[in-house]
């Protein structure tokens, strides 16, 4: 009788330990947060001001999504697509200084997917938003309305 409970304590000792270990590399997102690459992405459908959004997202921890690749690019349009929004923000904006686009998490802007003629604000247009029927970015005014984009590292 004493076997079975040690065995049963060793197993849940293990488990624990491959579990702390591997949480490490196989990264676990929150319940309904997607996976991709090092972050966790959740879109969310109700349309909220830039502000507004990005606010949102720091209460779960993250920002609104930065853009880092073209194959992190296709992965959010398929997001949106598949929870059939259209627009939606991203976490991009030149509000600091006109012309100079940043990332609302800090992250370097190494990757760009504007739309022809974009950006064109002209000091009005200040926050990026996508949507999978263009499949590219357009700057538009931070007080639009629009479902949004969280990431989070977890």
């Amino acid at each position: 009788m004493i076997r079975l409970p040690t065995t049963v304590l060793l197993c849940i000792v293990f488990t624990l330990s491959v579990d702390s270990v591997l949480g490490k590399v196989c990264q676990r997102c929150p319940s309904g947060w997607v996976s991709f690459q090092d972050r966790c992405f959740q879109h969310f459908a109700q349309a909220k001001i830039w502000a507004d959004a990005e606010v949102d997202c720091i209460r779960y921890g993250g920002n609104l999504a930065s853009v880092h690749s073209e194959a992190e690019h296709n992965f959010l349009l398929q997001l949106i697509k598949s929870r059939g929004a259209n627009p939606t923000w991203l976490g991009g904006s030149d509000c600091v200084k006109e012309g100079t686009w940043l990332w609302s998490d800090g992250s370097k802007w190494d990757y760009t997917k504007w739309n022809p003629t974009e950006p064109n604000s002209s000091g009005v247009e200040n926050c990026v938003h996508t949507y999978w029927g263009q499949a590219n970015w357009n700057d538009i005014s931070c007080n639009n309305q629009y479902p949004y984009i969280c990431a989070v590292v977890p």
